[in-house]
């Protein structure tokens, strides 16, 4: 095997991903070619700064955190360089950057020391068991929805547009390769999927990094705007009226209570009225988006479509098609320094 170069920014690496039968295929596991030399054996490379690259690349960060050794795997890794590629390439990554300034706005965190240090045990129990040397087990994440769920109810707040949790560093970065993973894996299905559909208009799987997990943001803001009326007009109504109304929102638009919420009422009293409506939106996006419950709550419902059907979560259209056979999917990719930092778009 040659030996590793740390110096050298350049990768080779290529992997399988296995699929059983489903309407959409599930996910089972994903593993890297094992070659003694790549530069022979890994021809028709083609170089791909989408989902095929970013699949391999949090794999191998994950691989590398957990202390796994993906050099073993792919010869010539250098972690620093598949680091600064993954960041650079990663859309998820630039967004949540892009986030952090604006949530410093409103962020209060809160997460009490004991439940933090339980969830991120959990987290390490969870991805050391999915990992191999080479391989990753998407199955044996399952038990990670229940560590989640256990986290919420332990906060005594849902998930949802909880803008004060607070992980630490490390945590964080492997809640971020693990998202990037069990996105773009399932953006490689889907791309799959479509191949081999008659009528991609009409039977094709779309991905999309917001609608996928908040499909009716502007309802939603619109939902907490007159919530938000409401709470500023209750001393002008009689208890009863008050107190059942905002039942009423708790029950039928729950996710614009929880928006007000989570928010400042000194933040949401500053702004007007046209401000406020904006701002309802944005700090959806910016939860979604760059949050560490917006994380949470998004590698959950990732989970949640690889265990009982993806098209059950994320295609409902489909549910009713007809089941495809198990498959397995190859990719290689080939990334230096030149394509990584001179391309900036990523599918």
């Amino acid at each position: 095997m040659p030996k590793q170069d740390n110096s050298k920014k350049e990768i080779w690496f290529g992997y399988d991903i296995k699929t059983s039968a489903g309407i959409v295929p599930r996910l089972e596991s994903s593993s890297f070619w094992i070659r003694q030399n790549p530069w022979e054996t890994m021809r028709d490379v083609r170089y791909n700064s989408g989902s095929e690259s970013l699949m391999g690349l949090s794999h191998m960060l994950l691989l590398n955190t957990l202390e796994k050794s993906p050099g073993a795997a792919v010869p010539d890794y250098n972690p620093e360089f598949v680091e600064a590629a993954w960041q650079h390439l990663e859309p998820h990554y630039e967004l949540y950057s892009r986030a952090q300034g604006r949530l410093k706005n409103y962020q209060r965190p809160e997460t009490p020391e004991k439940l933090t240090k339980s969830f991120e045990a959990a987290l390490d129990t969870v991805l050391k068991a999915a990992c191999s040397k080479n391989e990753f087990h998407f199955k044996k994440l399952f038990p990670l929805i229940n560590a989640i769920e256990d986290f919420e109810n332990q906060s005594k707040r849902p998930l949802i547009f909880n803008l004060n949790i607070h992980l630490s560093k490390p945590a964080l970065g492997k809640l971020h390769y693990l998202y990037s993973l069990l996105f773009h894996a399932r953006s490689l299905v889907a791309e799959d999927f479509n191949r081999h559909a008659r009528d991609v208009t009409y039977t094709g799987l779309r991905v999309d990094s917001i609608t996928d997990y908040l499909p009716k943001s502007e309802y939603v803001a619109n939902d907490a705007m007159l919530f938000w009326m409401l709470r500023q007009n209750k001393e002008g109504m009689s208890p009863e009226a008050a107190n059942a109304m905002e039942k009423a929102f708790w029950g039928y638009a729950h996710n614009g209570a929880c928006l007000v919420e989570s928010l400042p009422k000194k933040h949401l009293e500053s702004l007007s009225t046209e401000e406020l409506e904006r701002a309802l939106y944005i700090v959806q996006m910016d939860w979604l988006l760059g949050a560490p419950g917006g994380l949470m709550f998004k590698i959950r419902e990732e989970l949640f479509g690889a265990k009982e059907g993806m098209e059950k979560v994320f295609w409902p259209d489909q549910e009713f098609s007809k089941s495809k056979e198990a498959k397995v999917l190859s990719y290689q990719c080939h990334l230096n320094e030149k394509k990584v930092f001179t391309n900036s778009e990523v599918a």
